[in-house]
C-alpha cells in the first residue's frame, strides 16, 4: 500500500511539478494491472473504464477506498484501464495522472461499488468536484496522494461528501444536462461505456473545455471550444469543502451547436488526412517519400515565421518532410503526425499585443480553416493551422498543413543535469524562451517581449524567492569579442541580457550576466536553493514561479524590430511544465540519457582528427556521441549539443545536431544541424580553459512532456 501511495505522489509531481516523493516505478503487485487487461479475478473485484480528455490519457490510475487502501493500474494506449480492488471497501476515489494529447493531466472520478464501469474525464472530475463541494483535479489528487494524516482525513471527507445521499446523482444529472446538446446518444458521463476514438462521449470531450475551480468559492466552467465565449454550464464551489456546490445550466443557441458540429466534422476529417500523410512513413521505410507524394498535404500558404521568413511550403517539403532525420529532416520510419484535438482558440498572429491577448475569444475552427494541436511521434503538442481545400488522394476532406505563421519558438518544459563527476551533479529546471537568432534576424526582429502567468524576477531572498511579476525581454545577442585569428561565434538563440551577478566574467559573454544571454529562465524557487558564491543570482534575475505555471498556460509573445516597433504578436500555449526536482533526482536513470561517450574520446584526440581539415572548413562526421536511453517512461532522444572552447575560454564551435530516429548515437554533420556550425576555428580546442571553463557535450530527450538534457564536460 505504501508503495502505491508513493507512486501516486510521484506521478502527481510529474503532472504539476509542484512536489516530489521518490518511489518505486512498480506498483504493489496486488493492485497492478497494465494495458487495461486485468490479472485473472472475479468481475466483482474489478473497476474498469476509459481515461480520456478527448485524447486518451496514458498514465497511472490509482483507486483509494473508504479506508484509505490503495490499488493501481496502468492505462492502455487507448486510455482503457482495469484495476483490481480485491479487499477494498467501496466507495473509491479514482485518480489518473498522465499525458493526453501532449498535455499533462490529473483528473478524478468515483466508484460507488465494485464491478462498475467508471470513466475518468474532465466531466467526471467536475462531477466529483460538484458532489464533494470542493475543487477537483490536482487539488483533490494532492490530498489523496499525501501520506500526512490531516490530508488523508480530508481525502476521506471528500469521498464521503461526494457519495452521501443524493450528492453524486445530483452532480451527474447537472453535468449531463450541461452536455445534453452535444450528447445526442445520452451517454452517462460517469458510468457509460465509450471508446476514445473521437465519436460519442469522446466527441463531446473533443468539443468542450472544462476549466476547474481554483478554490472554495470559485467557479468551474464548461465552454464550447468552437465558440470560446459560449458556456454550457458553471459550478460555483461552496465557501467550505463539503458544502453544497451550485450548478447552473446554460442552454446554448442553435448556432453555437452548429459551430461545435462543424468542429467535430473538421477534426474527424483532419485526422483522416494526417493518417494518410503518416502512411507515407511506414515502419519499414528505407527512403523518404517524394516531393510529389508530400506536396498535396502541405498548403501553399504554409509558413513558419512572419514576414522575411523563408520557411514556406517549398522549404518545409524539400528540407523537412522528404529529408531523413539523419540529414536534418523529419522523415524517419514510423513517423506519425496526429491531431489530439482542436486548439484552445485561433492562434493567428496579430499586429498588436492587445489583439494577441484577446485571441482567447476567437473560434479555432471554421468551414475552411482550423487550429489544431499537432503531435509528431507522440511528443509535445504544438498549435498549427490547417486549411481546407479541394479533396486529394488520401484526404477526402481536403485539409492541408499551413504552419503557425510566427517565428519558431517553444516553451516546452526542460530539466537539465550537469555532471562534472559522479559526485558533482547539479539539476536545473527551465522554461525555454527559445527563438533562433538566425530566424529572428531574417524577419527583422530585434527583441521579443514574453508575458504570461508566473513570469517574475528573483527577490534576492532565499526564503521567499519569487519577486515582482514582469514580462521577460529577449534580445538578439551581440557577437562576442574573439581573439585574433578566431571566428566570432554568435549565440544561436535570443537571450536575456543585463542581469548582474557575482559570478565573474567570461570573455565569450557580457560580464556578470547570470544567464550568459541564455534563452531560458529557471524556477525562482530553484534560484533560492543556489549556495555556490560564484553562481549566486541577484535580485532582479528573471525567473518563473513554478506554482503559477500550469499545463495549458497561455503566454503572449510580441516581436519588435530594432526600433522597438511591434511587428506582430502571437500567443503560445504550454502543455507541460518542468518536473519536480525530487522526481528528477529520484528517477535519474530512467529520465536522463546515460553513458554519453564521444568519439574522439578526448578533445586532444579531436584536434588530431581535425588536423587534416582546413581552417574555415566543416569538420563533418568527426564528432560522434554514443549513449543509452531508458524505455521506462517512453523517452526518445531528440538532439545532441556540443560547445567547444579554446584556451582563452572563448567558445569557438557550437552546434546542435538533430538526433530524431538516432536513439543510440548521433554523428555531427552540417546537413543534420538544427543550429550552429561545424566550421573549424583557427585556434585549437581545449578541454579546460585557463579560467576553468570547459568544453561540453549534452544529449536531450523528450520524456513525460519535458525536454530532458544530460550534459558532461568534453575533456
Amino acid at each position: 500500500m505504501k508503495q502505491i501511495k508513493q507512486l501516486l505522489a510521484m506521478l502527481f509531481c510529474v503532472a504539476v511539478a509542484a512536489c516530489g516523493s521518490g518511489g518505486s516505478s512498480t506498483p504493489a503487485a496486488s493492485g497492478n494491472n497494465t494495458g487495461g487487461t486485468p490479472t485473472p479475478a472475479a468481475s466483482s473485484t474489478l473497476v474498469s473504464g476509459v481515461a480520456a480528455s478527448g485524447a486518451p490519457i496514458v498514465g497511472q490510475v490509482v483507486a483509494i477506498d473508504a479506508n484509505g487502501k490503495t490499488f493501481a493500474a496502468t492505462t492502455s494506449a487507448a486510455g482503457a484501464y482495469t484495476v483490481n480492488v480485491a479487499g477494498g471497501t467501496a466507495p473509491f476515489i479514482l485518480t489518473v495522472v498522465g499525458m493526453s494529447g501532449g498535455k499533462a493531466v490529473t483528473l478524478n472520478s468515483v466508484a460507488t461499488a465494485v464491478g462498475q464501469t467508471v470513466n475518468i474525464t474532465p466531466l467526471t472530475d467536475l462531477i466529483v468536484s460538484t458532489a464533494a463541494g470542493q475543487p477537483g483535479g490536482a487539488a483533490l489528487a494532492t490530498l489523496c496522494a499525501s501520506t500526512a494524516a490531516a490530508d488523508q482525513v480530508k481525502c476521506k471527507a471528500a469521498l464521503t461528501a461526494a457519495t452521501t445521499g443524493t450528492h453524486l446523482s445530483a452532480a451527474v444529472t447537472a453535468v449531463t444536462k450541461m452536455i445534453a446538446p452535444l450528447n445526442t446518444a445520452g451517454t452517462d458521463p460517469l458510468n457509460g461505456a465509450f471508446t476514445a476514438n473521437g465519436t460519442g462521449m469522446d466527441g463531446v470531450l473533443d468539443a468542450i473545455l472544462v476549466t476547474p475551480a481554483t478554490g472554495q468559492g470559485a467557479m468551474a466552467t464548461v465552454t464550447l471550444i468552437a465558440v470560446p465565449t459560449q458556456q454550457l454550464g458553471t459550478v460555483t464551489m461552496p465557501a467550505a469543502a463539503g458544502g453544497v456546490a451550485t450548478p447552473v445550466i446554460v442552454v446554448p443557441p442553435a448556432s453555437a451547436i452548429t459551430a461545435a458540429t462543424t468542429g467535430a466534422t473538421a477534426l474527424s476529417e483532419i485526422n483522416a488526412c494526417l493518417a494518410s500523410l503518416s502512411a507515407l512513413y511506414p515502419a519499414n521505410m528505407t527512403t523518404p517519400p517524394t516531393v510529389a507524394q508530400v506536396t498535396p498535404f502541405i498548403d501553399p500558404t504554409f509558413m513558419l515565421g512572419g514576414a522575411g521568413s523563408t520557411q514556406n511550403q517549398a522549404w518545409f517539403i524539400n528540407n523537412k518532410m522528404t529529408v531523413l532525420a539523419s540529414a536534418g529532416g523529419v522523415a524517419q520510419p514510423g513517423l506519425t503526425i496526429t491531431s489530439s484535438g482542436l486548439a484552445a482558440f485561433d492562434f493567428t498572429p496579430q499586429t498588436t499585443t492587445a489583439l494577441a491577448q484577446g485571441m482567447t475569444a476567437v473560434s479555432p475552427v471554421s468551414s475552411t480553416a482550423a487550429w489544431v494541436r499537432l503531435q509528431v511521434l507522440g511528443n509535445n503538442a504544438m498549435n498549427w493551422k490547417m486549411v481546407k481545400g479541394a479533396a486529394y488522394a488520401g484526404c477526402a476532406g481536403g485539409w492541408r498543413l499551413a504552419g503557425d505563421s510566427h517565428v519558431g519558438n517553444h516553451m516546452d518544459a526542460r530539466v537539465s543535469k550537469w555532471a562534472n563527476s559522479p559526485l558533482a551533479i547539479s539539476y536545473t529546471r527551465q522554461l525555454p524562451l527559445h527563438v533562433e537568432t538566425a530566424k529572428a534576424i531574417a524577419e527583422g526582429i530585434g527583441s521579443i517581449v514574453v508575458s504570461g502567468p508566473g513570469l517574475a524576477v528573483y527577490s534576492g531572498n532565499t526564503a521567499t524567492p519569487v519577486g515582482a511579476a514582469t514580462p521577460i525581454t529577449l534580445v538578439v545577442p551581440p557577437v562576442p569579442a574573439a581573439p585574433v585569428g578566431t571566428t566570432p561565434v554568435q549565440l544561436t538563440a535570443l537571450g536575456i541580457q543585463g542581469q548582474m551577478s557575482t559570478n565573474g566574467t567570461n570573455t565569450s559573454y557580457p560580464a556578470g550576466s547570470f544567464y550568459f544571454n541564455a534563452e531560458a529562465i529557471q524556477s525562482c524557487q530553484d534560484l533560492g536553493l543556489i549556495v555556490t558564491p560564484q553562481a549566486l543570482p541577484v535580485a532582479g534575475t528573471p525567473c518563473y514561479d513554478e506554482t503559477a505555471v500550469a499545463p495549458g498556460a497561455v503566454f503572449t509573445w510580441t516581436a519588435m524590430n530594432s526600433a522597438a516597433t511591434v511587428l506582430y504578436a502571437y500567443s503560445y500555449q504550454v502543455y507541460a511544465v518542468p518536473l519536480s526536482l525530487a522526481f528528477a533526482q529520484a528517477n535519474d536513470k530512467d529520465l536522463f540519457v546515460q553513458n554519453i561517450t564521444p568519439t574522439p574520446a578526448t578533445v586532444a584526440a579531436l584536434n588530431t582528427a581535425a588536423a587534416a581539415i582546413a581552417v574555415g572548413a566543416n569538420i563533418d562526421s568527426i564528432i560522434k556521441f554514443n549513449y543509452t536511453m531508458s524505455a521506462v517512461y517512453g523517452g526518445t532522444v531528440s538532439n545532441c549539443n556540443i560547445g567547444l572552447v579554446d584556451s582563452t575560454a572563448t567558445t569557438v564551435l557550437m552546434a546542435e545536431q538533430n538526433a530524431m530516429g538516432q536513439q543510440t548515437s548521433c554523428t555531427f554533420v552540417t546537413a543534420g544541424l538544427n543550429s550552429g556550425s561545424l566550421v573549424k576555428p583557427a585556434t585549437a580546442f581545449v578541454g579546460t580553459a585557463t579560467n576553468g571553463w570547459t568544453s561540453n557535450m549534452s544529449v536531450s530527450a523528450n520524456v513525460l512532456g519535458n525536454q530532458i538534457a544530460s550534459g558532461i564536460p568534453y575533456l
